[in-house]
């Protein structure tokens, strides 16, 4: 008999599908939304408010919406998250960015579902087929087209780009772990306490850049980036990440993450008036290749898992 899960809302493939799509999309502008704010914002500054702005949203849905206290026994895996998924992982994140150049961070957060994929495979979690894994490379093969291999070491540091690899290391260990508590709590519950915790850990290294930053010189333009980023690329992005892995598991919703890099270029491109050369053309065609390829056989796959989750 399979456990109930509070607040648990199946959806079907196609409207879950659409939600990571849009969170693609997010994510995808986001990443110039965040290197715009960065001019006038010092990171771990921006990084505050943002999150500040996230976890109120997350207060007053999760009030709106009854979502219930976490047990004592769901404080440690809470902790655990908060501090992978919304601090270590913020942290490096946001230093690496300021750091290294966009297309050498695209790339290494490319590779984020091929890490997703190995840790959920080797703790047991998730059965991933060949066809997954076919999909999995080919996305990545298009990711390094789409970034340029060439030039992956131009307007980049060392030290940006091993705290953007840390920050992928990081959001794969929230991924998998958040696995256990959502095949029992709910994505809001789960997504919501986590957040919260993560924010008020991470607030402290904020505080410097807030002091020192000169408010009155905050462009209007940086201030919407800033609610974007948070009501955006914070509560509704990281809410849809918990359903899909929830739901299909982190292995088939990190596939998506492959898709960023072509969003962001398309966004650099009109925002930015970047060039999009024949490679990067054809390398967005092999990461929407590799993420159709990875669905063969998923509809089975995905019901095992589901049965599993809840043993």
């Amino acid at each position: 008999m399979r456990a109930s899960v509070p607040g648990r809302r199946q959806f079907r493939p196609l409207h879950l599908n659409c939600l990571l799509l849009l969170l693609t999309l997010i994510w995808g502008g986001n990443f110039s939304v965040v290197k715009f704010v960065l001019s006038e914002i010092p990171p771990h500054g921006f990084n505050v408010l943002r999150l500040v702005i996230a976890s109120g949203l997350f207060l007053v849905v999760m009030k709106m919406t009854n979502v219930g206290l976490p047990r004592r026994s769901d404080l440690l895996g809470l902790l655990g998250l908060a501090l992978t998924g919304h601090v270590f992982y913020q942290l490096c994140f946001v230093s690496g960015l300021a750091r290294t150049s966009a297309s050498n961070s695209a790339l290494i957060i490319g590779s984020g579902p091929i890490a997703v994929t190995l840790l959920a495979v080797a703790v047991g979690q998730e059965r991933v087929t060949f066809w997954h894994w076919a999909g999995t490379i080919l996305s990545l093969g298009g990711v390094c087209l789409i970034v340029g291999l060439p030039e992956t070491t131009e307007g980049g540091t060392l030290v940006g780009d091993l705290l953007t690899v840390c920050a992928v290391l990081f959001w794969t260990l929230y991924t998998v772990g958040g696995r256990v508590l959502l095949a029992y709590l709910s994505p809001m519950a789960v997504t919501g306490y986590s957040f919260i915790l993560g924010t008020l850990i991470y607030v402290p290294f904020g505080v410097a850049d807030l002091v020192r930053l000169d408010w009155s010189s905050v462009s209007i333009a940086a201030w919407s980036a800033v609610a974007y980023s948070g009501v955006f690329a914070l509560f509704v992005s990281y809410l849809i990440w918990s359903i899909g892995v929830q739901q299909i598991g982190g292995a088939k919703t990190s596939v998506y993450v492959n898709m960023v890099p072509v969003v962001t270029i398309v966004v650099s491109t009109f925002w930015l008036g970047e060039v999009i050369g024949l490679w990067k053309v054809i390398g967005a065609v092999g990461v929407l290749g590799g993420v159709s390829l990875s669905k063969v056989g998923t509809t089975n796959s995905s019901m095992l898992l589901e049965d599993d989750s809840v043993n």
